[in-house]
């Protein structure tokens, strides 16, 4: 069963491994066979069932002659098999919870290694009775006879478990082969019992009504980007805020009898009032929950040694920017020292912009595999199917915030974090599961503390170049920790930074980029993507004479509470205001 993970050298073909090498069956090869038996057997009950989510019964084709459709076989609705494996559609219907019954991960090998044997293959011309040309290759499979393999998931729908338990003892055979005596199997299944969800308990920190969280991811997750190609769709480095909002909204939503009255719940998913999903950045192994260690993008303005990033730390250039805005003549320009090598010694190699983020140097560990889809009408791929996609592995964490959770939902929300949660796509594949912990405390020193440690750096930035330190109490920096959607006519935010503090007299370093920032939109059935200014901007801000920055505390509290822009219970539009990334790792101190 290939069609999963990089080949090795050599081979032409290779069995499904996981991350540590080990065989697995992937659980798309699993639904699709399981489906493909359910669909045969309902057929031979004279019952309606679509080929493989088209909508199209092959027994009593339409007689238009038309093709792909949504799934209405059954009066009222989709077919069996369409309610427990999904279909084709790309949004949720009214009153689902999800897109299929069944939740099923990759089945993995109990017991010890297997060894593994590569066999060599050649077709046959049956005309002259010689190989054919070009026709010998080399299949790398395990040894995994009568060995056992376990898929663990869950059911949504209790109704349809019955229609489960007959498609696997219908299924005989998985992957390549069955033709030639391979790929026979004895599939059973084993209902566990499992506790009924509390959603009563409240952990620490949640009393708040801010939560610092951190993810697991526990399974293969594809965190889908705004923009990909028709064969190759690569993954974020991140978790959106409003991936973890709909991850958890729709967790709830199956436990909760009747979701749509339930106030506690409405008010947690309130677009206007409710809670605040921050974005959710990676976090290296040995610093999760570290003192200090916030997990969150680089400024615009961190640099990193071109030639030994990691090795050499990242340094903040917002000081620098400062000093250079500060000049007031052309004489002063000599006095000035910008930071533009490694200061390390015996480095002095230029420096370039920070990769990773705050937590994680690197990017998220990740693999590529390769998936296809079979029409089962034809037992052949389906046209423009094969492609490829990136996986984060399990064992990546993320950290992020929860924010301005009201108080009739706190005791909600600390339930949900229980619950099955998956993000990213494929969950019905078992892709995506993750784990949601809270952790104590804050990684943000107290806003008077990180005020007073920024102007004292500013002014020894200042003196050492000669210029004066009059304006230092006027300047307050502020960086963004999301993406920021401006509102209509704020072209990069700053008049709503500018209308929250209401005393701005200009901007004296600006530091910002634009991405396209989007995504699938699951109700709609439609991707989307907006233009916004990319996490980590970097805006100063000189406030008005006589003004000074214990005047502006509580805008400033207001701004990290809620942020600015659009969609900011998605986690758009945060901000921190006196970062101190700033200070602490300026040039590699």
């Amino acid at each position: 069963m290939g069609g999963h993970s990089a080949l090795p050298v050599g081979a032409s073909s290779a069995h499904a491994i996981d991350a540590h090498g080990r065989p697995v069956l992937p659980a798309t090869a699993l639904r699709g066979a399981l489906r493909e038996n359910l669909e045969a057997v309902l057929r031979g009950a004279g019952q309606p069932a679509c080929a493989a989510g088209s909508g199209v019964d092959p027994e009593h084709p339409p007689a238009d002659g038309a093709g792909e459709r949504p799934c209405t076989l059954v009066e009222g609705g989709r077919c069996i098999t369409c309610r427990i494996f999904g279909t084709r559609r790309g949004a949720v219907e009214p009153g689902d919870r999800g897109f299929s019954s069944l939740i099923l991960g990759d089945a993995k090998l109990e017991g010890e290694d297997v060894e593994w044997s590569d066999r060599q293959h050649v077709a046959v011309s049956r005309s002259h009775r010689s190989a054919e040309e070009q026709r010998l290759f080399m299949r790398r499979a395990p040894w995994i006879h009568r060995r056992t393999m376990v898929a663990r998931g869950h059911t949504v729908d209790p109704e349809l478990d019955r229609y489960l338990e007959v498609a696997a003892r219908a299924t005989k055979h998985l992957g390549s082969g069955r033709s030639v005596g391979l790929a026979r199997v004895e599939i059973a299944l084993k209902w566990e019992e499992v506790a009924a969800p509390r959603i009563a308990s409240r952990p620490e920190g949640v009393a708040a009504g801010d939560l610092r969280i951190r993810v697991r991811l526990e399974s293969p997750t594809a965190l889908g980007t705004p923009h990909c190609a028709d064969n190759y769709r690569d993954a974020r480095s991140e978790i959106p805020g409003s991936v973890l909002r709909g991850a958890i909204g729709f967790a709830l939503a199956r436990a909760l009898p009747d979701p749509d009255t339930h106030e506690a719940f409405q008010r947690l998913v309130d677009e206007k009032d409710g809670a605040h999903f921050g974005f959710s950045y990676p976090t290296a192994a040995g610093l999760e929950g570290k003192a200090g260690r916030m997990a969150g993008p680089w400024p615009v303005t961190a640099r990193a040694c071109k030639t030994k990033p990691k090795e050499h730390g990242v340094v903040d250039t917002l000081l620098d920017r400062l000093v250079v805005a500060a000049i007031s003549n052309i004489g002063e320009v000599a006095k000035v020292r910008v930071l533009g090598t490694c200061t390390r010694p015996g480095c002095g190699a230029p420096l370039r912009g920070a990769r990773g983020s705050r937590a994680c140097p690197g990017e998220p560990s990740r693999r590529v595999v390769t998936r296809l889809a079979i029409d089962r009408r034809t037992s052949s791929a389906l046209d423009g199917a094969l492609h490829s996609c990136e996986l984060l592995e399990p064992g990546n964490c993320f950290e992020g915030t929860i924010r301005n959770v009201p108080e009739e939902a706190r005791d909600l929300l600390a339930g949900a974090l229980t619950l099955p949660i998956h993000v990213g796509r494929g969950a019905s594949s078992g892709w995506g599961k993750v784990s949601v912990e809270v952790v104590e405390g804050s990684a943000l020193p107290p806003l008077l503390d990180r005020v007073a440690v920024f102007q004292a750096a500013l002014r020894r930035h200042l003196k050492a170049a000669g210029l004066a330190v009059d304006d230092v109490e006027r300047l307050v920096p502020l960086t963004s920790l999301a993406p920021l959607l401006p509102d209509e006519g704020d072209e990069d935010g700053r008049t709503a930074l500018e209308g929250a503090l209401s005393v701005v007299e200009a901007w004296p370093v600006i530091a910002r980029r634009f991405i396209r920032d989007g995504g699938w939109d699951q109700r709609a059935g439609h991707p989307f993507a907006e233009l916004a200014v990319a996490a980590g901007a970097v805006y100063v801000a000189r406030l008005k004479p006589g003004i000074c920055v214990p005047d502006v505390l509580e805008p400033l509290r207001s701004i990290e509470r809620d942020g600015i822009g659009r969609r900011r219970h998605q986690g758009y539009g945060q901000f921190i205001a006196f970062d101190p990334f700033i200070t602490q790792r300026s040039r590699g101190q």
